[in-house]
């Protein structure tokens, strides 16, 4: 099982954190879709479910218009990820997305794996997850913000993979492949074209694994053909 966290920003990821709810905007035009949508041709849990299996290398990065946008790599700086003292990373990348693409992302994601054993992740219980909390801006304009303990209408509950994903080769800690997602994830319309800035401020607490984060993220978005 999971003793340490993994950095959400890294191929071998155990938790991805961000969490959003809506909010209008000027930059980012139309808004984010409801897990219970099924924007491009699929909900929202189907869409983190495909996300996963293309992060780690099995699958085509989205379609029907969509797009995947890739994690940051996290430079750790402070605290033990431990829920009294989180452990807080910051990351940056730079994606070129098409005119008229929409594109989708991990929020606050809990990507359960299994062991050679059989054993398999427990999932975080929801009144854990539901302690997130989020700032999500794009160009300045906030887009996305959750307090702790409110409920977003992103979140997808235990969302099992179709087959389980196997590792090309054990992680760490002794995982060999992924078996379930859980957690709050967005599908986004298209940018205007030109050069965006997103950034991502988001926490999360595993408290079943004594394990707490925090995540400073920025993605530059260029926007052309």
């Amino acid at each position: 099982m999971k003793t340490h966290p993994i950095t959400a920003f890294t191929a071998a990821l155990a938790m991805v954190f961000a969490l959003l709810t809506l909010a209008p905007s000027a930059a980012a035009a139309p808004k984010a879709a409801p897990a219970q949508s099924h924007a491009h041709g699929d909900s929202l849990g189907g869409w983190l479910v495909r996300y996963w299996d293309w992060l780690l290398g099995h699958g085509p990065n989205g379609g029907n218009g969509l797009t995947f946008l890739p994690l940051p790599a996290g430079d750790w700086v402070s605290g033990s990820f431990t829920v009294e003292d989180p452990g807080v990373l910051v990351g940056e990348t730079e994606v070129t997305i098409k005119p008229g693409q929409s594109f989708m992302l991990p929020l606050a994601v809990w990507l359960g794996e299994f062991y050679a054993d059989g054993s398999e992740d427990a999932s975080v219980p929801d009144s854990s997850m539901n302690l997130s909390e989020i700032l999500m801006t794009i160009d300045g304009h906030t887009v996305a913000a959750k307090a702790s303990g409110v409920a977003s209408p992103l979140y997808v509950p235990v969302t099992r993979m179709p087959e389980p994903i196997i590792y090309d080769e054990p992680t760490s800690y002794g995982s060999i492949g992924a078996a379930y997602v859980q957690g709050f994830a967005m599908v986004h319309g298209p940018l205007t074209p030109g050069r965006h800035v997103m950034k991502l401020h988001a926490t999360l607490f595993a408290e079943n694994y004594g394990l707490g984060a925090v995540y400073e993220n920025t993605w530059i978005i260029n926007v052309r053909k």
